[in-house]
């Protein structure tokens, strides 16, 4: 009988462990005596290809939203369904790792999530730290007028290197 049979597999010569989990979505179980092994389907309602796919396609959704209700002049229906869809993607984001057996995320895209906000930050930052000492003398010399915009920018880039070194110092001391 090949492994993943309704059946129980019959492996007594090897009955050395006593429960072994894999990330394939089948937890094997042995017992002491007979070594058995019985597959079972750990978690068959949600996936890492239907996780994705369920946050992808409603964050896909939520922007298109948006772009739509841009271009047909209804910026308050786009408008609620893009925050509708990132409130709904973000919860499932959030709790979906929480109440799944499954393994949603592993130490891959934890290591390429690290390194894809840490070079969104050191390129703000870069852009950042060159671009607004600049406006700020050319406002002084009378050359550029810092609008409200460009003063609610800078606020927000400041706000959001704050809230980096606090993430930052309440990680490492965690670690």
């Amino acid at each position: 009988m090949r492994f993943g049979a309704s059946k129980p597999i019959d492996c007594s010569r090897n009955g050395y462990l006593a429960n072994a989990n894999f990330n394939t979505g089948c937890k094997i179980s042995f017992t002491i005596k007979g070594a058995t092994v019985t597959p079972t389907t750990a978690n068959a309602g949600l996936t890492r290809q239907t996780y994705r796919r369920l946050v992808y396609g409603i964050t896909g959704v939520a922007v298109l939203g948006l772009f739509a209700g841009i271009a047909l002049d209804r910026y308050f229906i786009g408008a609620v369904i893009y925050l509708l869809g990132a409130w709904i993607g973000g919860g499932i984001t959030v709790l979906a790792p929480v109440v799944s057996d499954a393994t949603l995320q592993d130490e891959r895209d934890y290591e390429l999530h690290n390194r894809a906000s840490g070079l969104a930050i050191m390129i703000t930052m870069v852009l950042g730290l060159s671009g607004i000492p600049a406006l700020y003398v050319l406002d002084a010399g009378g050359h550029v007028e810092i609008t409200g915009a460009v003063s609610g920018v800078v606020l927000t880039l400041s706000a959001l290197f704050l809230l980096y070194g606090v993430c930052f110092g309440i990680a490492k001391r965690r670690t």
